[in-house]
C-alpha cells in the first residue's frame, strides 16, 4: 500500500534537516510500503516499511513536527518513531479534539513554534 499524500509529507517534513538519518528516510518515501494504517479519529498511525535499513539509526528513535494548519484550531503534531532499522511508525494527532478530515491541502501546514 502507498504512503497517502500527508504521510509522505510528513515524514519529509520531520525528516528535512540534512543528517544522514533524514537523507535515508526521504530518499525511500515513495518506495516505502504501507504495513498498516489506523485513524482514530483525531488522527492516524501508520506502520511503513522501508525498503532498505536505516544505516545510521540515532540513540533518540522518536522524531516530530508540530503544525498549524487552518483546519485544526489548536494546531497537532507529526511524530515518528524508528520501531527497526526498516519500519518507521508515523503518529499523526490534533490538539484539542480537533476531527481529523478526509483529506487535506499540505501547503497549508506550517511549523507551530
Amino acid at each position: 500500500m502507498n504512503l497517502t499524500d500527508v504521510e509522505a509529507f510528513a515524514l519529509r517534513t520531520i525528516f528535512r534537516d540534512g543528517g544522514s538519518l533524514a537523507s535515508e528516510v526521504r530518499d525511500q518515501i515513495d518506495t516505502a510500503d504501507v504495513v498498516r494504517r489506523e485513524f482514530t479519529g483525531v488522527g492516524f498511525f501508520t506502520a511503513i516499511r522501508l525498503a532498505r535499513p536505516i544505516q545510521s539509526i540515532p540513540k533518540l528513535r522518536m522524531h516530530e513536527f508540530n503544525f498549524c494548519h487552518p483546519a485544526f484550531p489548536y494546531g497537532g503534531s507529526f511524530m515518528c518513531t524508528i520501531d527497526a532499522p526498516d519500519l518507521l511508525e508515523i503518529e499523526a494527532v490534533t490538539l484539542g479534539g480537533a476531527s481529523w478530515p478526509d483529506s487535506l491541502d499540505t501547503s497549508m501546514f506550517t511549523e507551530l513554534i
